[in-house]
């Protein structure tokens, strides 16, 4: 991360935003619960998901507060706000980084920095589509109010766009859902 960090000042002068966007799913069987799963894909999925935040956040903070602010932005997922039998590693995982933005947010704001996070349901690429289970894409779709279809990266990276741009610039310390109604929350 500190060398990406540098890429970035050394190519375009400096660091506006950070968009923190990717997961490991090593607890999707939804046949295995917290008596089942193995402490090592357990200890993996923490080390990918939260750990994985944190790195990047204490990577990126210094340079977006030396040039006076900036925004970041996790994605997260609907796991970690809504109850399941499986993917406790995961939705654990996910919420950790619903605190960490939530910290960056408030200890931050002074300087400029806003934290958001976005939490979307599936998401799938048409090329990843074509490998999921159709019954878990229809599950997906049963579960969403909007019924049409599943979520598309397009989602995720036009919210991130947003809470990346000025136009997002009064937004911080947010858990917005992109996930077609799946999770409807106050």
């Amino acid at each position: 991360m500190d060398a990406a960090i540098e890429t970035c000042v050394g190519t375009y002068g400096g660091l506006d935003g950070l968009h923190a966007n990717f997961a490991f799913m090593g607890d999707c069987d939804p046949s295995v619960a917290i008596l089942e799963l193995p402490l090592e894909t357990y200890d993996e999925t923490q080390r990918i998901n939260a750990r994985g935040f944190y790195l990047c956040t204490r990577a990126a903070l210094p340079t977006l507060i030396e040039r006076g602010g900036g925004s970041v932005v996790y994605t997260s997922s609907a796991a970690a706000h809504a109850s399941s039998p499986a993917q406790v590693a995961y939705a654990m995982a996910k919420a950790a980084g619903h605190a960490l933005m939530r910290h960056v947010a408030t200890r931050y704001g002074e300087a400029g920095i806003r934290a958001n996070t976005i939490a979307p349901a599936m998401t799938l690429h048409p090329t990843i589509e074509a490998l999921v289970p159709t019954e878990m894409i229809e599950w997906a779709r049963a579960a969403a109010a909007i019924k049409s279809r599943i979520g598309r990266p397009e989602d995720v990276a036009a919210m991130g766009a947003l809470l990346l741009s000025d136009e997002g610039s009064y937004i911080t310390g947010q858990v917005i859902s992109v996930d077609g109604g799946t999770t409807m929350r106050p």
